[in-house]
């Protein structure tokens, strides 16, 4: 069920309606008899398959239909017109885009600490592709902020086509699509301890997160534990360290790969290396690697999987599951 949650809070971001979920049976399911072939398809098989799709759909179906309900709007009325206020170019590709809603138009609502839009671009050939990106504010009504990562080629996949135009089009100004907030990933409201752990890009949510804690005066015991491969990569260095130090219970720990300089250690995240407090609510951003990583170390620290909250950054959440 969690599964489903978070898949329903990415469709709601998308605009998904029931009506699709026609569309994508019908092109799966052809999809899958020209894979897998006739024979091995029967019609007890796709009978079997179809049963299974429809009642994960409903259970979806409705679990989107509770989220517009409850953003206010009708079924899939997700996206806003904005525009861009603000842009700021960070080391390691990174560039934070502020918008608010364009002139005449209801302001943009507040937020939970932890959520993220999707943005569309239009891009040079007339494609419409959409990303989604977290957002990196305290949280309040007005505007958002959200974080893009230019995306180059490796030997695996070709460059980040949106994240790229993004990148290379976007200044002040300027008009974007976005949606309204979801995710389902967010910080607790509870006095519990709060211990961030990210590496990589996936320290964005946690510097929302952040925001929302300083802005809002917490008392709670916050950690923040990040790791990136060398400074010069470390695009929210500056934030994730600072933020910390403006709470009343705050600290901030970095571990670099190579060139560690004076005030970070060396090497991967060692939780051994910290003194955690064993009630604490944790959250866990980044690959696929690191948060199997990170599971196994909370694991032998003493920490229940319902006290560990985790986002992939990647399109396979699933992995997580064992």
């Amino acid at each position: 069920m969690d599964l489903l949650q978070h898949i329903g809070h990415k469709h709601a971001s998308l605009g998904i309606t029931a009506d699709q979920y026609q569309i994508v049976h019908d092109n799966l399911f052809a999809a899958i008899v020209e894979v897998l072939g006739a024979d091995t398809v029967t019609a007890e098989v796709a009978e079997a398959w179809d049963a299974v799709y429809w009642i994960m759909a409903d259970v979806l179906i409705e679990f989107e239909r509770e989220l517009y309900r409850s953003a206010g709007v009708a079924d899939g009325d997700v996206f806003r017109t904005v525009t861009v206020t603000n842009r700021v170019d960070l080391p390691g590709d990174v560039m934070l885009v502020t918008v608010a809603a364009a002139e005449g138009d209801a302001p943009l609502p507040a937020h939970l600490p932890g959520q993220y839009i999707s943005v569309g671009a239009r891009l040079p050939d007339g494609a419409r592709q959409m990303r989604q990106y977290s957002l990196v504010d305290d949280a309040s009504a007005g505007e958002l902020t959200f974080a893009v990562k230019r995306i180059g080629a490796t030997a695996e996949a070709p460059a980040g086509e949106v994240s790229n135009f993004l990148a290379d089009h976007v200044a002040v100004g300027d008009t974007l699509e976005v949606t309204l907030p979801f995710g389902d990933l967010v910080l607790s409201h509870t006095d519990t301890p709060v211990v961030l752990l990210s590496a990589g890009i996936g320290a964005t949510p946690m510097i929302g997160m952040l925001e929302y804690l300083v802005a809002n005066s917490s008392q709670r015991r916050v950690i923040s534990l990040h790791g990136d491969l060398h400074p010069a990569v470390d695009a929210l260095a500056a934030q994730r360290t600072q933020l910390p130090g403006a709470l009343s219970d705050g600290q901030a720990l970095t571990w670099y790969e190579t060139d560690p300089g004076e005030g970070a250690r060396q090497g991967f995240i060692s939780l051994d290396e910290v003194e955690l407090p064993t009630d604490a609510d944790v959250y866990v951003y980044g690959s696929n690697g690191f948060l199997q990583h990170m599971r196994t170390q909370l694991s032998a620290h003493g920490f229940a999987d319902e006290q560990v909250h985790f986002e992939l950054f990647a399109p396979n959440d699933w992995l997580l599951d064992g």
